[in-house]
């Protein structure tokens, strides 16, 4: 695996990450503060970056799991 595949697979593995947080989360603020921990797993990545993901998958969760 050259070193794009890896930094995907992590990148990946924060998204994962993510969607679990969510699904436990009762907002989205609970869920914004929960996943700062995560954040040392993509150091790779701008804030703004990592916001937008965090965003997208808070938005693909509740689309999916009918709103929170």
């Amino acid at each position: 695996m050259g070193m794009s595949g890896y930094v995907m697979d992590i990148e990946e593995q924060f998204i994962d990450k993510c969607a679990d947080i969510a699904i436990d989360s009762e907002s989205f603020e609970e869920y914004a503060k929960r996943t700062i921990k995560a954040f040392s797993m993509v150091p790779h990545l701008s804030g703004q970056e990592i916001s937008d993901i965090i965003e997208d998958v808070w938005y693909e969760m509740t689309v999916q799991l009918g709103g929170n």
